[in-house]
């Protein structure tokens, strides 16, 4: 059982251990701190889906519930990707990916690219092979999947559209294959491009497994913001592929060796020695 949360007079520890909904309570609770409703969040991993179902059923679009629920519906979104539970992720998807003709909203992006994408790339997958594994026979999933990698690729694009939510529009296209998606990525890692839209082609690009996406981020670095620029770094050490590329380049003088700091330039160093 999950242990006892903090939670409102009308709210015991052993209902919100056994109902989504208590728990979604306690989530929706402002008097209390967000330590405790964090607290609600880690304490049942078990209902992602249906926490996440409970936050958004009656959303409005664009409306200010919407964006005060979203960070919350991202916290438990990504916990579910880091806990990397096939079943878990799968129930993910089936809630958040759209129906039919609807739009990508907000917090479906979030809920995907920032949570679902992002908290298994966390665990070291690449997110195309892992996504396709979590929805394997699951036509319906595929079929809501990829249509909503192509309103992910207009949400990107899409300047009316608040820029944390463009983010992880972005996130979500390091499900796509390089030949799809990286000539958009590329667009924004472009030196003065908004920081937030360049951190988010930053990990798109590192989530692609291709030869060619380490080339865009060996390429990108002396235009990058230095936050973004040691992300990059970071992601080019992701393989011994990708980390003998970046030596290749560190070594030839086309990326600086300052920018890379002692522990780079040890990992650097003992790939040399294999």
């Amino acid at each position: 059982m999950s242990p006892p949360l903090a939670v409102s007079h009308a709210t015991t520890g052993d209902d919100v251990a056994r109902n989504p909904v208590a728990v979604a309570k306690v989530i929706f609770d402002k008097t209390l701190t967000n330590e405790a409703r964090e607290a609600a969040v880690r304490a049942n991993p078990q209902f992602a889906s249906e926490l996440i179902a409970e936050m958004t059923r009656d959303l409005t679009p664009a409306a200010q519930a919407e964006q005060e629920r979203i960070p919350w519906v991202w916290r438990i979104a990504v916990a579910c990707g880091r806990r990397d539970d096939t079943g878990q992720l799968r129930k993910l998807l089936a809630v958040a990916l759209p129906r039919d003709d609807q739009p990508l909203l907000d917090w479906q992006a979030v809920a995907l690219g920032g949570g679902a994408v992002a908290g298994t790339s966390e665990r070291g997958h690449w997110p195309a092979k892992r996504m396709s594994e979590v929805i394997a026979d699951d036509s319906d999933l595929k079929a809501r999947w990829q249509r909503a990698l192509d309103l992910a690729a207009a949400k990107a694009d899409d300047e009316k559209v608040p820029t944390p939510t463009r983010y992880d529009a972005l996130r979500m296209l390091g499900a796509e294959p390089w030949d799809k998606r990286g000539a958009q990525l590329t667009r924004y890692v472009a030196k003065g491009t908004h920081a937030e839209l360049q951190a988010g082609a930053v990990a798109a690009m590192g989530d692609v497994d291709a030869p060619e996406a380490t080339a865009a981020l060996l390429a990108a670095l002396p235009g990058l913001t230095p936050d973004n620029r040691n992300a990059a770094l970071d992601t080019l050490l992701r393989n011994d592929s990708r980390t003998r590329a970046l030596r290749v380049a560190v070594d030839s003088g086309k990326v600086e060796r300052a920018w890379l700091g002692d522990a780079r330039l040890s990992r650097l160093a003992e790939l040399g020695k294999n």
